[in-house]
């Protein structure tokens, strides 16, 4: 990704704000929290009876990221209701589960926010270990 006059440009040329939110999440997240984006698994199965997946999770310790789109299906009654059988079936098998669209990630502050949303809920078990045996 080249940057150019403060913004970012994808590998086409094509300026951050007509990116998909879903890419717009990876950049910030990478640039934010490098160390984070590269512990976590993109389209994780996280049910064995299901096919569902999560767009992003780190699954040693249960926290993941689902981002809808428009035009997925997403926005009709019968898409709402997949979306919340599967966050649900999340939640019954413990896990976090933050959820954003579109409009949620329509600002590059509005991204950064949901990003540090997310990084305070990704504590790893050594994290803790360090800082337990630090105080």
């Amino acid at each position: 990704m080249a940057k150019g006059k403060g913004y970012a440009y994808d590998e086409l040329g094509r300026a951050f704000s007509s990116w998909k939110a879903f890419d717009k999440f990876v950049y910030i997240m990478r640039e934010l929290h490098p160390e984070l984006m590269a512990s976590a698994e993109l389209e994780y199965k996280f049910d064995p009876r299901r096919n569902w997946r999560f767009d992003f999770s780190w699954p040693t310790v249960k926290v993941a990221i689902e981002i809808d789109g428009f035009g997925w299906g997403h926005q009709s009654q019968k898409g709402m209701s997949q979306d919340n059988e599967k966050a649900n079936r999340g939640v019954e098998l413990g896990w976090r589960i933050f959820r954003y669209n579109s409009r949620d990630l329509g600002s590059i502050e509005s991204i950064r926010k949901a990003v540090e949303q997310v990084s305070e809920f990704i504590v790893f078990p050594e994290d803790i270990i360090l800082t337990t045996r630090m105080k």
